[in-house]
């Protein structure tokens, strides 16, 4: 029996998520007169600083603080493929609000024509205080809902 150290090279798709299964067959250990077994990685993705996985949709949170909120964002993030996108939108923006942009999640693995989608959570920042003079102003021009 010999003692024989193989360098095996895992190729990870597009797409694979935790769990997903690499196997190797009969890549095992030898033993005289039994067929070697597989050997079998299983991934586990770790967590993402700016990113969650749920499948193959993603989640970040944006922050942005109230006068964006009321007069309209321009957002541009990295996306885990290195491309620069942008969201921009004039609509008024709630706290916790949560937009979707369609195809942008993580790749469907064995369907590279097909994305999961990406939400995007709005977390606004509030001024922590106010002059009298920007409470009159503000008092002045927003309406009472």
């Amino acid at each position: 029996c010999k003692d024989e150290t193989t360098a095996l090279t895992a190729v990870i798709e597009k797409g694979m998520d935790s769990g997903s299964e690499l196997k190797f067959e009969r890549m095992g250990e030898q033993t005289p007169g039994q067929i070697p077994g597989d050997v079998i990685l299983v991934l586990d993705q770790e967590p993402h600083k700016q990113f969650s996985r749920n499948g193959n949709d993603l989640k970040t949170t944006v922050h942005i603080p109230l006068k964006e909120a009321l007069t309209g964002v321009k957002h541009t993030f990295s996306h885990l493929d290195g491309r620069q996108v942008v969201v921009e939108t004039s609509e008024i923006i709630s706290p916790l609000q949560v937009m979707t942009l369609k195809g942008e999640g993580m790749p469907v693995h064995d369907v590279p024509s097909q994305s999961g989608d990406m939400f995007l959570e709005f977390d606004v920042h509030f001024p922590k205080k106010l002059t009298p003079d920007q409470i009159a102003k503000l008092k002045e021009i927003l309406p009472d809902v």
